[in-house]
């Protein structure tokens, strides 16, 4: 990361700071906290999108984000199961499905004045990205984020950084490990679907991962800021340890 990029950051963050004091869950436990959310913060900024299509809802938090965001955003929130939602916007279209069983392709045939490239997918939803990327291949989407990046020893999906690394990887099911290899025509779609990856970088690093190991263990950007920045709100070890590598990719 440049320092150009790291000024960039911190203006944003000086923002991003200011509202993340006022979001409405004050411990997002097991959803997103500050630096993925200041990661979907910056990207929907950046992007623009008239349509987010959000896929993994939990309690909310990331949802209020992009609405605070992007107001006037069109937002269709999806989950199997939304026996865990604390935060609800009355200005959001929440559905009890799979992404994967609604006809994408007929839904922007009949909303011409939104386009697959005006949208972003984010997918929170700690599912398999070779399926999804199965599903996406036959789908109009060209700008996805990918919310649970776990590093190949770690988490329990097969993630963008597990397919990219192109070697073992570990699922692991509230303690229960399985260990698995990436094949190579799962290497091949990857490499044929994603034309672009980009890993955003956590706001700080303490001395260790949230596993206890060296941050030099795991391919990770520089950290955006310093521990002398003052941005208390993000230096907790809950808030530092909830980075997972989120990423953006844009599909061929």
């Amino acid at each position: 990361m440049t320092k150009d990029n790291i000024t960039l950051f911190k203006e944003e963050l000086d923002e991003f700071h200011d509202l993340y004091g006022k979001r409405p869950i004050a411990d997002n436990e097991g959803g997103m906290k500050s630096p993925h959310l200041f990661a979907t913060f910056h990207t929907l900024r950046k992007l623009r999108p008239l349509l987010i299509i959000e896929s993994g809802v939990w309690k909310g938090q990331g949802t209020w984000l992009m609405k605070k965001a992007l107001p006037q955003v069109n937002l269709l929130s999806f989950d199997v199961d939304f026996g865990n939602l604390v935060y609800k916007d009355a200005e959001v279209n929440y559905v009890q499905n799979d992404i994967k069983n609604i006809p994408w392709d007929k839904m922007f045939e009949d909303n011409p004045k939104i386009k697959p490239e005006d949208t972003l997918l984010f997918l929170d939803d700690h599912q398999n990205f070779v399926e999804r990327l199965i599903f996406l291949k036959n789908s109009p989407f060209k700008h996805i984020m990918f919310e649970d990046n776990y590093p190949s020893n770690q988490g329990d999906c097969l993630s963008p950084k597990k397919i990219r690394s192109g070697g073992s990887y570990v699922l692991d099911q509230d303690g229960d490990k399985s260990f698995h290899s990436v094949k190579p025509e799962e290497k091949m779609l990857f490499d044929s679907a994603v034309e672009e990856y980009i890993e955003f970088a956590p706001i700080f690093k303490k001395e260790k991962t949230r596993w206890g190991n060296p941050w030099s263990d795991y391919e990770t950007p520089e950290a955006i800021c310093e521990e002398t920045d003052n941005y208390p709100l993000f230096k907790t070890e809950s808030e530092i340890n909830s980075y997972t590598w989120i990423c953006y990719m844009k599909l061929k």
